[in-house]
């Protein structure tokens, strides 16, 4: 259950940067190639428990899923702090200057 929840919430954020980020003439092909990229990782992680059934090898599995969600993070947090933090550069630079005034 609080698995879901967090799920929910990362759809939430997914749709939401989608929906501020990517123009309204986009939306379509990015939601395709979005949809095609989860459609194409689920099919890898199936195939893998095909090709490696020994529940022995269940961990090996939930190892390389937990390293790709955190891949995932570690790609969001790089593209995050090149577009946010200029903006926090620059307002925070203006807010000097204002205070100082």
């Amino acid at each position: 259950a609080i698995s879901r929840m967090w799920l929910w919430a990362f759809d939430l954020v997914v749709t939401e940067l989608c929906q501020t980020y990517v123009s309204e003439k986009n939306r379509g092909v990015f939601g395709s190639v979005q949809t095609a990229s989860y459609q194409l990782f689920y099919t890898v992680i199936q195939v893998a428990g095909v090709v490696s059934p020994d529940p022995a090898n269940f961990s090996v599995l939930v190892q390389v899923s937990i390293l790709v969600v955190l891949l995932a993070a570690v790609i969001y947090t790089v593209w995050y702090l090149r577009v946010y933090q200029p903006r926090f550069d620059s307002a925070e630079a203006a807010y000097s200057s204002v205070s100082t005034s």
